[in-house]
């Protein structure tokens, strides 16, 4: 498996020290200019700081120009994928890009892309475990080749649905598990397939009354494809009796 990133503090912290050596500055004298533009800062302070246990704060971060001479996005200028959150990671040529606002928001990626999903695959899957499938480890398969942490979000997302809540009491899983077997079979979820199948088959000029039964018959083609996947899947027996 890939190794997950460094957290943001800790590259961040990493930077804050990388920079003070290079301009010959200890702690001390560093924390000094600090407290002289208003911030609390000590040789305490600044050694949580590069150690990554003490967060930068939007202030500090808008004051290191001019307490050590760097910008927030000359930190990152090593960084090869910054966390942002537990599923959003992004590249840290694109993180110090947005910070230094040379960057174009409407051409970004999907902040997911490209990126390594081992930790966001590894919760959801820790969740689903206790449906008792023994192979549902590799469920995550199911989140196809090239997979982002995107797309675990969006399974996540549609496991809070309504009705994919009601879908995975119909088939015996969990909102999580359901969530990612719809993943392995449609690329996306349930209510997305549901809707897509409905558009195709329907105009605008459709009764209600047409549209519902549609959909009732697009609901029992969804359930019935799930419930051969999952049955698909091994089931952990108990030991025989020795």
């Amino acid at each position: 498996m890939a190794e997950e990133p460094v957290p943001l503090p800790v590259q961040l912290g990493n930077g804050v020290r990388r920079h003070r050596e290079r301009a010959g500055l200890t702690r001390q004298e560093v924390a000094d200019r600090a407290v002289r533009y208003g911030l609390r800062w000590s040789h305490q302070t600044l050694t949580a700081i590069e150690r990554g246990s003490r967060r930068l704060t939007g202030e500090e971060l808008l004051l290191l120009p001019w307490v050590l001479g760097c910008t927030p996005a000359d930190l990152l200028e090593d960084a090869t994928a910054v966390p942002l959150t537990d599923i959003a990671v992004v590249d840290g040529e694109t993180a110090s890009a947005v910070w230094r606002g040379s960057i174009d928001p409407a051409q970004l990626a999907d902040i997911g892309s490209g990126a390594d999903v081992t930790g966001g695959l590894r919760r959801l899957v820790g969740r689903v475990r206790a449906d008792g499938l023994a192979n549902e480890v590799q469920r995550v398969d199911h989140l196809r080749p090239g997979a982002t942490l995107a797309d675990v979000r969006s399974a996540e997302l549609a496991a809070q649905r309504e009705a994919e809540q009601k879908a995975a009491r119909a088939v015996g899983l969990s909102p999580d598990s359901l969530a990612l077997v719809a993943a392995g079979i449609w690329g996306r979820s349930l209510t997305e397939e549901r809707d897509a199948r409905l558009t195709a088959r329907i105009d605008a000029g459709t009764a209600a009354r047409t549209k519902q039964a549609v959909r009732g018959h697009i609901k029992r083609e969804l359930l019935g494809a799930l419930r051969k996947d999952v049955d698909g899947l091994d089931t952990p027996t108990d030991p025989a009796p020795s």
